[in-house]
């Protein structure tokens, strides 16, 4: 499998996991939610967003643990620092 073929599919996991959680936190709220509270599954390239997940560890030093959301230049998730057991928002 070539590099492109593991991000796509990397890309399609992440996506399948977070439509996944989505749908649970709607189901048990009652919220309807809308396809616009969600970047396109296109936008994940290498000029794109990074193709992140729950449990990824970033740079030895943070533990990816939810997306906080999105915007049009990057995505904003909570992580967990390692070395100081502190949680930040990263901008990835």
């Amino acid at each position: 499998m070539n590099d492109h073929n593991k991000y796509g599919a990397r890309c399609r996991r992440a996506r399948a996991q977070e439509k996944a959680e989505r749908t649970h936190s709607e189901s048990s709220s009652g919220n309807s939610g809308s396809d616009g509270d969600v970047e396109e599954l296109d936008d994940y390239h290498p000029d794109g967003y990074h193709a992140a997940h729950v449990g990824e560890i970033i740079d030895s030093k943070y533990l990816l643990l939810k997306k906080l959301g999105w915007g049009h230049f990057s995505t904003v998730w909570l992580a967990f620092k390692l070395s100081d057991k502190q949680l930040y928002a990263l901008k990835i």
